[in-house]
């Protein structure tokens, strides 16, 4: 199993795999972005688009984004899509703790469901707020 990054110059090569991954993640909020907004913006460098591949499969997607905050930057996990996360939870989050470190930030934060929970308390992440949303 690896996870990686996916260049730029290889998003349109290799969208037709992650958008249907990344599309039940991103379809969650429908109000604020779909997900022809986040590939344009992946293109563009906004984000940094993630795969977990196994024998060349790829089965889960994952993006992150830097936020500059004014005491540092953070690296947020803003979609994360796929299968099988107790097989490769570990990988992602060690390898973008890496990242995240070399970029000089100074946490991560992630936006996601509370069943969550269950997957990433024991890698040292903790809930810091809740989000509230009231449609108008």
């Amino acid at each position: 199993m690896k996870f990686l990054p996916v260049p730029v110059e290889y998003l349109d090569e290799k969208w037709q795999y992650i958008k249907p991954i990344l599309n039940k993640a991103v379809c969650l909020s429908p109000r604020k972005i779909d997900i022809e907004d986040v590939y344009t913006a992946s293109k563009q460098g906004a984000y940094l688009v993630w795969t977990v591949e196994e024998e060349d499969k790829v089965i889960a997607v994952v993006t992150t984004r830097m936020v500059f905050y004014p005491k540092g930057y953070a690296m947020a996990l803003d979609f994360v899509g796929g299968g099988r996360m107790k097989d490769w939870i570990e990988l992602v989050l060690s390898t973008l703790e890496t990242h995240a470190k070399h970029n000089k930030c100074i946490h991560m934060e992630g936006f996601g469901r509370k069943a969550w929970d269950r997957f990433i308390n024991k890698f040292g992440w903790y809930p810091a707020h809740i989000t509230y949303h009231k449609d108008l």
